[in-house]
């Protein structure tokens, strides 16, 4: 038993009276051989295991030397053309069936002959006429996953072309949406029929009036979910869009729809949303295995020793600003040299000035060493003059130095370098993107999944590496994810029909893969420059919490590295809130005897006050430096 849906008769009136007489006329003039469709008759029956069998019958006149014809097929998602035979019919009742050259991979080269291609439209030749002629043809075919799950990512409501066009991603999400509100109620039993009957094209004159009747039947094992609405849709001159809404009423699923291909596609989707979360938490507990515990005092102070606040000041920044005159002074403020006049014959000061060491030059920080060595040499003391003097022999005033020392400490030139082993799930995201063009079924979407490929792997190359440990914002790992996930989803979403299911499963491989290269690369390893930078973060948290106390464990010494780490803001709010009790604080605490074992630690107890400097006029460390006329005195000596 079947169910009769509806006949629909496409004729010409309204516009299409109007656009076919203008053609007429143009044909007219052109006094060319045509082909025209007078009359499309689809008679389409849904099985109960939800195979669609199609016939259609297509009344054409041609003219005396018209020799073929051509027709497309609305294909939608996963759908294709199988079993096809073309019946010519005599309007005798003679039946001719013509010659399929597909599968013998031959061209049509004679008449009653047609061949299938599998991007959906078939070429055939016409017999021999005398004159004006009325054939008819009929199309026997089966329209394979016709019918597919209400909930699945079907194509939407642009005409079934065969060349898909893109549009707005955000429009394509919407009716995705829609269609899964139309599912919700019985997502399991509920199933959508997708047939697109194109209107004619290409040589046969398609904006000449024909009739087209639409006749839909279907078995017992469906029942429609609306039967009031609209058989179709008419998108004018292009396409007649039969989109029903159906409930299948025995259990299971019928065997002929595509539900494991839309499943692949959404297990895709969820593997993403999933995995990928899954790989960030992972990355989390690596990271927190290995990090080490918390520090304490003792550990600060270790860690702070071997470095200048310079220096600490540059890992932080790319391009730290380097003052003489504050290096200077802070040696000075520290006790580390004294900067006095040098004095004349006559007991009175000059404008040069005088550097004396007063400290072992061991017990410098390896940077100040070098420092320090190349200002006193192999004494501890020395004039402004007799810098400017070496400076002139060696090319480099005492500034620059200073500045290539730090970077020289500080330097490393694999930063930016992807570690090796992120080049195995590189590898594999390449591979993500071969399944991708392989899964590909018209060539005109090449171009946007190879560009769009193409983009994801400059976005991992060039995403900053070896920044993240912790003490690090954890959402920056996350920003990769959702900026891979967009570009591909929209690329996913700018099609009317989706992908195959093959190009998901690629997408999804390439997404994760690319993501887990990036938490490779942005790790920050255990050792040289990278594990300074980690132990400074340790510092730099151990620091911040102590603030938010009362009485911080922090050294007095410390100031200016805490500034260089960036917490000048908390020094500042410590200062204001606890300034009035901080000193009885301080003194309170040199009397406390449970702080007897960190005593050797911190010497000086926080106060929030930097050491005093002395105050001198803005510009007095040019002295160490060239002046211009003796730069240019040196330059005329080189030439």
């Amino acid at each position: 038993m079947t169910f009769e849906v509806g006949v629909w008769a496409h004729r010409p009136r309204g516009w299409i009276v109007t656009f076919s007489w203008m053609l007429v006329v143009s044909s007219v003039l052109r006094s060319t051989a045509t082909a025209e469709l007078t009359r499309i008759t689809v008679d389409a029956h849904l099985t109960n295991d939800g195979r669609f069998q199609v016939t259609e019958t297509h009344d054409r006149r041609i003219d005396q030397g018209h020799e073929s014809g051509f027709r497309s097929f609305g294909l939608g998602v996963d759908q294709s053309i199988a079993s096809l035979k073309i019946t010519r019919v005599s309007t005798d009742g003679t039946q001719t069936p013509l010659l399929d050259r597909g599968p013998a991979n031959r061209e049509v080269d004679g008449p009653d002959q047609f061949r299938y291609y599998p991007r959906g439209h078939i070429y055939f030749r016409y017999p021999e006429v005398i004159g004006q002629t009325e054939l008819r043809y009929r199309l026997d075919y089966e329209l394979v996953h016709a019918v597919s799950p209400a909930w699945g990512l079907g194509a939407g409501w642009d005409p079934l072309t065969p060349e898909d066009g893109y549009g707005s991603p955000w429009r394509r999400w919407k009716s995705i949406v829609d269609d899964a509100k139309a599912a919700w109620p019985a997502p399991d039993r509920r199933y959508r029929l997708d047939h697109s009957v194109l209107f004619p094209e290409r040589d046969e004159n398609r904006d000449t009036g024909f009739e087209l009747n639409y006749n839909l039947r279907f078995d017992t094992a469906w029942r429609e979910v609306d039967s009031t609405a609209e058989l179709a849709r008419v998108t004018p001159e292009i396409e007649y869009r039969v989109r029903r809404l159906f409930e299948y009423l025995p259990a299971g699923r019928p065997a002929a729809t595509n539900a494991p291909q839309h499943e692949t596609r959404l297990k895709s989707v969820a593997a993403v949303l999933i995995v990928g979360p899954v790989l960030f938490v992972v990355c989390l507990i690596l990271e927190a295995l290995t990090a080490g515990k918390r520090f304490d005092a003792s550990a600060v102070a270790e860690r702070l020793r071997p470095l200048t606040p310079e220096e600490v000041q540059t890992y932080f920044q790319s391009s730290p600003p380097f003052s003489l005159q504050d290096l200077l002074a802070r040696l000075e403020s520290e006790g580390k040299l004294s900067i006095e006049p040098v004095l004349n014959h006559e007991g009175k000061e000059t404008d040069e000035l005088q550097l004396r060491l007063l400290v072992p030059l061991a017990s410098l920080p390896r940077v100040e060493q070098e420092f320090a060595k190349w200002v006193f040499g192999e004494d501890d003391t020395t004039t402004s003059e007799a810098i400017r003097n070496r400076a002139s022999a060696s090319g480099v005033d005492l500034n620059q130095h200073w500045r290539n020392l730090i970077a020289e400490s500080t330097s490393n030139q694999d930063a930016s370098r992807l570690p090796r082993i992120a080049l195995v799930p590189i590898a594999i995201g390449l591979w993500g993107g071969s399944l991708q063009l392989n899964g590909l079924q018209r060539d005109d979407e090449l171009i946007v999944v190879v560009v769009v490929n193409f983009l994801a792997l400059m976005l991992t190359l060039g995403w900053p590496k070896r920044w993240w440990h912790v003490g690090v914002a954890r959402r920056g790992l996350l920003l990769h994810l959702i900026v891979l996930a967009t570009v591909y989803a929209a690329m996913h979403l700018a099609v009317n029909r989706p992908y195959a299911a093959q190009a998901w499963i690629g997408s999804a491989v390439s997404i994760l893969a690319y993501f887990c290269a990036q938490l490779i690369a942005a790790w920050m390893p255990h050792r040289g420059v990278w594990q300074i930078k980690r132990e400074l973060y340790r510092v730099r948290q151990y620091a911040r919490g102590e603030l938010r106390k009362p009485t911080p464990m922090l050294d007095n010494r410390w100031m200016p590295y805490l500034e260089a780490l960036g917490l000048g803001p908390e020094m500042k709010r410590h200062r204001s809130e606890m300034g009035q009790s901080l000193r009885a604080a301080v003194i309170s605490r040199s009397h406390d005897h449970t702080s007897e074992a960190i005593r050797s630690v911190i010497r000086v107890p926080y106060t929030g006050i930097p050491a005093q400097r002395l105050i001198r006029e803005s510009g007095w460390a040019d002295v160490f430096l060239l002046s211009l006329d003796e730069l240019n005195a040196d330059d005329d000596d080189d030439a």
